[in-house]
């Protein structure tokens, strides 16, 4: 039987894998800022709806024990590998929230599942392998039934999507121009230990990169990989460099940034639906001073490079899986309450006018608490503000399905997301103000 139509369903949301320590953290932030009545139903408005969803009875009814939730809160069971009860499950919402990783391995059925249903769906990976996959399979259904399939709504890849987007959308909103260079320069921030989950889709991107070769890791460094191959760029020097290095205009030391290899595939693949221009877009951290910056920018980027050789090695992967967090594992609440993030963006319009933004939150980490908060956000966006986002279906970008609505949600629930026109005279080194007017740095 075919699926009620999207705003008829049961549920606004279903969270799968609500179980798991991600799963739990949205659960937590749902409970706190959309509340359930004794019943199930919804108290907050306007009203959501929303239920838990995994493939165990008693670990489901734990949850919802442990964390106080309404013993009338409904949960639904499926399973991973099944592929009928996750076509049952998601014809039961308008929008499934998964965290069920690693997406290579247990994400593509309940991606196919939505498409055919017609179900939005948003989740946290960062596994641009399967990301490239999931277009390749599912854009072309998704777009057929409308369903709104929205990979990496975490800190992968909210901060640089969706500031990109409000760079761009400042740049032709207020000045009318194209935008063709943004940088990405991660400020103070402060995280606990990776989850087991992380660490578990981290190892399977280092062991397909391992297996696949040079195919596969020539995929992995092309900044266009989710870019049709008819809209990639023809323009001179459309890099996203983000290596060792001295920066003369920004006046410091750069260095790798570990988030910066799937940002820029989420970036680029937001342009070529939303056409902000010849883009070219950097990320990178940035170290102030010409000799104060120099060792700092050494140690993160020799700190990298061994890192990434001890993970891509068979025998020392071993070892360091051994010693890595597992699954259930994950930051303390304490660490998770008292972290922060701050990035400084800079844009460049065809033009030449140069703006300045900010985005970060001094209210978590930006692993697991904030990102619970925005993966939760994009969920209630595409349940709630149907009327306001772009009609088209597929595999988008948080920034080409849901755009200013995002923002504004984001920003109510105490994230910062600022722009401005620099003054005139100012370089691309130019401060980036925050909110309370104070430049975040390193």
């Amino acid at each position: 039987m075919a699926p009620l139509p999207v705003g008829s369903r049961p549920h606004h949301i279903l969270v799968w894998g609500a179980t798991g320590f991600t799963g739990r953290l949205i659960v937590e932030y749902l409970h706190a800022n959309y509340p359930l009545d004794a019943d199930g139903g919804s108290a907050a408005q306007p009203p959501l709806r929303w239920a838990l969803a995994g493939r165990n009875e008693e670990r489901l009814r734990a949850v919802k024990r442990d964390l106080g939730l309404p013993p009338g809160l409904p949960h639904l069971i499926a399973d991973s590998h099944d592929e009928a009860s996750l076509e049952a499950m998601s014809g039961q919402a308008d929008v499934v929230i998964t965290t069920v990783g690693p997406y290579l391995k247990y994400g593509t059925i309940l991606v196919e599942a939505c498409a055919r249903a017609g179900t939005h769906l948003c989740d946290l990976t960062g596994e641009s392998l399967w990301v490239e996959e999931i277009i390749e399979k599912f854009d072309k259904v998704a777009q057929s039934t409308g369903a709104k399939i929205v990979p990496s709504c975490g800190f992968d890849s909210i901060p640089a999507d969706m500031g990109t987007f409000m760079i761009a959308d400042h740049l032709k909103r207020v000045h009318n121009t194209e935008t063709v260079e943004v940088t990405y320069h991660p400020g103070k921030f402060s995280s606990g230990a990776p989850s087991g989950g992380t660490v578990a889709s981290l190892m399977g991107i280092v062991e397909a990169a391992w297996e696949g070769g040079a195919k596969v890791r020539n995929q992995l460094n092309d900044p266009y990989l989710l870019v049709p191959s008819d809209q990639r760029p023809t323009y001179s020097n459309p890099s996203t460099g983000g290596g060792f290095g001295y920066d003369a205009a920004a006046r410091g030391w750069t260095a790798p940034f570990v988030f910066a290899g799937h940002d820029s595939k989420i970036v680029h693949r937001s342009n070529a639906l939303l056409h902000y221009g010849p883009l070219r877009y950097r990320e990178c951290m940035l170290f102030g001073g010409r000799v104060l910056g120099l060792v700092p920018a050494l140690c993160v980027a020799a700190a990298l490079n061994v890192a990434a050789a001890l993970l891509f090695l068979p025998p020392t992967r071993a070892l360091l899986r051994r010693a890595l967090p597992k699954a259930g594992d994950g930051p303390t609440q304490e660490q998770r309450d008292s972290g922060f993030f701050w990035v400084n963006l800079e844009g460049k319009g065809a033009d030449g006018t140069r703006v300045a933004g900010v985005v970060g939150s001094d209210h978590g980490d930006c692993g697991y608490k904030e990102t619970a908060k925005m993966l939760s956000e994009c969920a209630v966006t595409l349940a709630l503000d149907g009327a306001r986002l772009p009609a088209r279906g597929g595999v988008l970008t948080t920034a080409s399905a849901m755009g200013a609505p995002l923002l504004e949600r984001l920003r109510a629930r105490g994230m910062t997301f600022t722009v401005e026109t620099v003054a005139p005279g100012g370089g691309s080194g130019a401060a980036a103000a925050s909110a309370d007017g104070s430049k975040k740095e390193l």
